[in-house]
């Protein structure tokens, strides 16, 4: 699987695990694959934790999975409807992030 077609979640300074769907915020990250299964693993092995944490230990909030989804949801739209509207300059992106709302999609989680 591509980096394009995994979701990258990022863990802020005040320790909350969030959505990049751009790929581009600084902050430690861990990627997944684009299926709610994936996350549910994630976040009930507390995977995300071990993963954002990095050798200082920082605290790292586990995230609840029906929020996180969500705010992915909410973040993958917005950042499609940019780029259609600078279209034909986000063409390759556009297509990349339409194929990730498509999986997300997929999973009967994203209106």
């Amino acid at each position: 699987m591509s980096a394009a077609s995994m979701l990258r979640l990022r863990r802020r300074t005040d320790g909350v695990v969030v959505p990049d769907v751009a790929g581009r915020r600084p902050g430690r990250s861990a990627w997944l694959c684009p299926r709610r299964e994936c996350l549910e693993t994630a976040v009930r092995r507390r995977a995300m934790g071990r993963a954002l944490a990095g050798p200082a230990g920082l605290t790292v909030r586990e995230p609840m999975v029906d929020a996180l989804w969500s705010a992915l949801a909410d973040d993958t739209t917005a950042r499609l409807e940019l780029l259609r509207r600078t279209a034909p300059v986000g063409a390759e992106q556009i297509s990349a992030l339409a194929r990730l709302q498509h999986s997300l999609q997929g999973a009967g989680e994203v209106a």
